[in-house]
């Protein structure tokens, strides 16, 4: 069984993964190979634990983290801070 700490590690062994993998892409093919570098009989599979984790933080109790929300550096270090300076 894993562990929620093992989350962090995952995904930042998946990013890396991903980013050995698919860095000498082209542009053009660069976001396909990241969209499925993770999936079964790829490369990085092995650290798909860290991106379900990962999703399953920021769609739940993580959102206020979400990036994708504001994509404002400003908005998104309010929320946080608000969250965590309150």
């Amino acid at each position: 069984m894993r562990h929620i700490w093992d989350c962090n590690h995952y995904l930042t062994c998946g990013l890396a993964c991903t980013e050995a993998v698919c860095g000498q892409c082209p542009a053009a093919d660069k976001d396909q190979c990241s969209k499925t570098a993770g999936e079964a009989g790829h490369p990085c599979n092995a650290y798909a634990f860290g991106w379900a984790c990962a999703i399953a933080a920021i769609s739940g109790p993580g959102a206020f983290c979400n990036w994708e929300i504001d994509k404002d550096a400003g908005l998104w270090l309010d929320a946080v801070g608000n969250r965590y300076c309150k």
